[in-house]
Parts: C-alpha cells; sequence; structure tokens
C-alpha cells in the first residue's frame, strides 16, 4: 500500500446514525446499569455488577500488568 492510499485510509471518517423507538431517559437508564456495561465491555475488561448501581472493573494492561476499579453513578446521573 503506498503512503498516500495509507494516509487517506487513516483520515477517513465515518459516519452513522440509528434510531432507537425508546425515550432518551430509558436508555440512559439502561446504559447505565452494571449487568449492560459488562456486555458491553466484555470484549476488553471484566465488569463486576456489585448492585444496581455499582460495579467492579478489571482491565489487562501491557506487560501483564492489571488495572483495578470501582464505579458508583447516581440516580440522577
Amino acid at each position: 500500500m503506498s503512503a498516500l492510499t495509507e494516509e487517506a485510509r487513516l483520515n477517513a471518517d465515518a459516519r452513522a446514525s440509528i434510531t432507537i423507538g425508546k425515550p432518551a431517559a430509558e436508555l440512559r437508564s439502561l446504559w447505565l446499569r452494571p449487568e449492560t456495561q459488562a456486555a458491553v465491555w466484555a470484549h476488553f475488561a471484566e465488569v463486576t455488577p456489585r448492585d444496581e448501581r455499582k460495579a467492579d472493573w478489571l482491565v489487562e494492561g501491557p506487560a501483564g500488568g492489571e488495572y483495578r476499579c470501582s464505579n458508583t453513578h447516581s440516580a440522577g446521573s
């Protein structure tokens, strides 16, 4: 692949949209659930739900490192 072709490929923009027939608040509530996060991010993180608002995260990093964190979202967030 020539350098020009490679540069053009790297500078490409992709745009897409979808319409979901649900209210934004309902979708946000679904998105914030730890079990949803566990499913969405399973390809690179282990997300363990602790309750309906809290989850523990484990991500494998470079050179065998592990990165852990916990997150909590507030009911209004």
